[in-house]
């Protein structure tokens, strides 16, 4: 019952932002230009040539996010050949109808070549945006410019997707201006976003609103990229006079795994026994622990050098002869076979060197490989992530200290992210207080969401008091939630309490008020039903009251429904004025790419992009 009632909030915290950005987009112009030119406000973009967006062709592999490939004496690391993939047909008509595509896989398994190359064969002229961050891009869709036929590139997509950054209504503005998106992502994170829209969970530290992005792209517009080549992929590489081919054909690992140098960056990292190795390896701990911590930005020489030492052997640490960690990050950032680094290296005006640990080094971590396989994270590290993250930032830091089971820590992170102004946030700290025992905490936090008429905290609230056996007060609060027509107070009404009238439980009740003909009687019923795992019940329950005209009764019977069906029920739905079914019913049709009519049930809503 959970997860189905706390399903029908949802959307008024996507439509709250969709009102606060509609009135500042534009319509797309008709005509698309030939260039686009750029304004002040765009040297946010990573790429500009003589105050305009380069084109896909001007712009380097590398400056795309590819990896260069291992060199050997005959090759240098730039030039070796594309292998064409199976799904490259696939991914090339996606890209012709434009919308959003996604690559995902693994590290280092050639989701950004392949993007690349096949955007290359398509568009060479076409305008490339790339945006520095998700806050830049939400702010560049308000700005006076063309998006008509512009590739927006999202490399490692999960970067974009902070609580001020990419949403669905950005998403959509996006499109809407005829922009096509094309982004990566590895399966790992991607896992993050699609369990919890799986699971429908309101109560962890992942910020919603990007859970609706990933769901938004539409399975058809997915592209898995694999480890291994398939039988025919690999038939073209051995095609191919390039000795690095033919060493990856050789390989016992993934065939761009071991192009890129990632079995090598393994060794590089875990494997050396002098000083300079030591002070080496440490800070590449140093650097993929903070990642692992949850914290993904660059971070500074001075962080890196603060932590090293806690990695170091404990023989080794008071050696006059350990090198100091400046030597330690040169080496540690030295590319491997000419291709890539364990830290990846940019320069900062104010801070001088920044360094991030390679994707590769941290999800082999994660997979218990390397030096920091099955070893938890520093305790040094989790303070220096708290110190170093914002207050959206601390989000991920959060959900990874909750993940390892440090509630202390998580509840600390989600603090900071409340403070930021981040509700989920707010409610993720409210429930770690209460799992750490510190009931008056939590309480204090859910009253203070509660006062502001947020009728779901009002529910968390009077489970708290229900639990510490404070019930009449938590009766209050399900009452107040009930009146302003939370069903899922409704529900716990109805299955923690009895009416007076002789002691009958409030469920029996309903299930009176349900057979004489009450469509909301048998919404209730029907979610105290699923809760109870009698979905076969409430499935009746809810077509029956849907049959009736009782559009609560439509959309969750949607969320329960096939494809088809569930359309068609949020059509009804939408049609007799439910907007959460408009708002549902238009985030299924952007998935699908029918952004247009997506557009008037958003409008429809109550919550209008402007039309300029």
């Amino acid at each position: 019952m959970r997860n189905v009632l706390e399903g029908l909030s949802w959307p008024a915290g996507i439509l709250a932002l969709l009102l606060a950005l509609a009135a500042l987009v534009r319509p797309p112009s008709v005509e698309k230009p030939a260039t686009v030119e750029l304004t002040d406000p765009l040297i946010g973009a990573e790429y500009a040539f003589d105050g305009r967006l380069p084109t896909i062709g001007e712009v380097s592999l590398r400056d795309l996010g590819v990896s260069d490939a291992i060199s050997v004496p005959t090759r240098s690391a730039p030039d070796v050949p594309y292998i064409a993939r199976d799904f490259d047909p696939v991914l090339e008509q996606a890209l012709r109808d434009g919308g959003t595509v996604l690559l995902h896989g693994p590290a280092s398994v050639g989701k950004t070549r392949s993007a690349a190359e096949a955007l290359r064969r398509l568009y060479p002229n076409r305008p490339l945006l790339v945006p520095v961050d998700g806050r830049w891009l939400q702010r560049a869709v308000t700005w006076d410019f063309d998006l008509a036929g512009v590739l927006v590139w999202l490399d490692d997509l999960e970067r974009f997707l902070t609580p001020q950054g990419l949403d669905p209504a950005i998403l959509h503005v996006v499109q809407r201006k005829g922009a096509t998106v094309v982004a990566t992502i590895r399966d790992r994170e991607l896992a993050c976003y699609e369990n919890a829209a799986a699971t429908r969970r309101g109560d962890i530290g992942v910020d919603r609103l990007a859970v609706n992005v990933v769901a938004a792209i539409p399975p058809d517009r997915r592209i898995a990229v694999g480890r291994l080549l398939t039988t025919s992929e690999a038939s073209r590489a051995r095609k191919s006079d390039d000795p690095r081919i033919a060493g990856a054909l050789r390989a016992e690992v993934g065939f761009a795994e071991y192009l890129a140098a990632g079995p090598a960056m393994l060794r590089r990292w875990s494997v050396g026994d002098d000083p300079l190795f030591y002070v080496g390896q440490a800070v590449i701990n140093a650097a993929v622990d903070i990642r692992r911590a949850g914290y993904h930005e660059y971070v500074s020489e001075s962080v890196l050098s603060a932590l090293y030492r806690q990695y170091v052997p404990p023989g080794w640490r008071e050696r006059h002869d350990l090198p100091p960690a400046r030597l330690g990050l040169t080496w540690a950032s030295q590319r491997v076979l000419g291709a890539s680094s364990c830290l990846r290296q940019r320069h900062d005006a104010r801070h001088g060197g920044l360094y991030l640990a390679s994707d590769y080094l941290v999800d082999r971590a994660v997979a218990g490989e390397g030096p920091l396989g099955g070893v938890a994270v520093c305790s040094a590290v989790w303070d220096t992530v708290l110190a170093l993250a914002d207050g959206f930032e601390s989000l991920a830091v959060g959900l990874a200290a909750q993940d390892a089971g440090l509630l202390d820590i998580a509840a600390n992170a989600y603090f900071r992210a409340g403070v930021a102004c981040s509700p989920i946030a707010m409610y993720d700290h409210a429930h770690a207080m209460a799992t750490l025992g510190n009931f008056a905490q939590a309480e204090r936090f859910f009253r203070s969401l509660s006062v502001t008429g947020d009728t779901n905290a009002m529910v968390r609230l009077a489970n708290l008091l229900n639990a510490q056996g404070r019930g009449d007060e938590a009766q209050v609060l399900y009452e107040l939630a009930s009146r302003a027509g939370n069903l899922r107070a409704e529900a716990r009404i109805a299955l923690l309490y009895a009416k007076d009238d002789g002691g009958k439980e409030r469920d029996v009740f309903y299930r009176q008020a349900a057979d004489a003909g009450n469509t909301d009687a048998m919404v209730v019923l029907a979610h105290m039903l699923a809760e109870r795992e009698d979905h076969e019940e409430a499935d009746r329950l809810y077509r029956r009251a849907a049959a009736r005209g009782n559009t609560d009764a439509m959309v969750a019977e949607a969320r329960r429904s096939e494809d088809e069906d569930a359309e068609s029920l949020y059509r009804r739905a939408a049609e007799a004025g439910n907007t959460d079914a408009m708002t549902e019913l238009a985030l299924r049709l952007i998935r699908r790419g029918r952004t247009t009519e997506a557009q008037e049930f958003f409008e429809r809503a109550g919550h209008p992009h402007s039309s300029g």
